[in-house]
């Protein structure tokens, strides 16, 4: 469990070949990072590569090699952030990534890791509590809970790429609880 109040969590990594027998490959923690506080929010693995979502910094880059060892590749600056999905349209060297908070879902190129590049902002409703955010070549998926004037709001947002506001969504999806799993696997 991610606990978004402390400034000293962390990512253990463990390979499971058999059950019965997990072993941890590595830590991810604020040493590791060269970090002085570390607040993990969200954390994805993708495409052999893992990307830790740091409420206080941004986005760091983690490589697992073939030998599973954990190298850093970068980080980026991105503060407030609370969820995180991750995307290659080509599943090589084309790298996207959208992040999300309370108000609103910044879209990534990633590529190059030294020069990240801003593609689109989305605004959500005031004061939402983004609880999953998911991207692919058309879309950007946006799971939310928002209160105006008294009355919850549950949605997922189902946003065409570049529309840059709730308002103009693809398809709105209503729930009855904030808590509604979505899951586009």
């Amino acid at each position: 469990m991610i606990d978004s109040n402390m400034d000293n969590t962390y990512v253990e990594l463990f390979m499971i070949d058999d059950p019965d027998d997990p072993w941890i490959v590595g830590v991810i923690d604020r040493s590791f990072l060269q970090v002085p506080k570390l607040r993990v929010m969200d954390a994805k693995i993708y495409l052999g590569k893992i990307y830790i979502l740091d409420y206080l910094k941004g986005v760091h880059q983690v490589e697992i090699t073939a030998s599973e060892d954990l190298n850093y590749v970068g980080l980026y600056e991105a503060k407030g952030f609370r969820r995180l999905a991750v995307f290659s349209s080509n599943l090589d060297n084309y790298l996207e990534f959208a992040l999300a908070n309370d108000h609103s879902v910044h879209e990534v190129d990633w590529s190059e890791v030294e020069t990240p590049r801003l593609l689109n902002k989305y605004s959500l409703m005031p004061d939402s509590i983004v609880t999953q955010v998911f991207i692919n070549t058309r879309f950007v998926f946006v799971q939310s809970s928002s209160v105006d004037n008294n009355v919850v709001y549950n949605y997922t947002w189902i946003l065409n790429r570049g529309d840059r506001t709730f308002s103009r969504a693809f398809k709105v999806l209503k729930h009855n609880f904030a808590n509604t799993l979505i899951d586009l696997n």
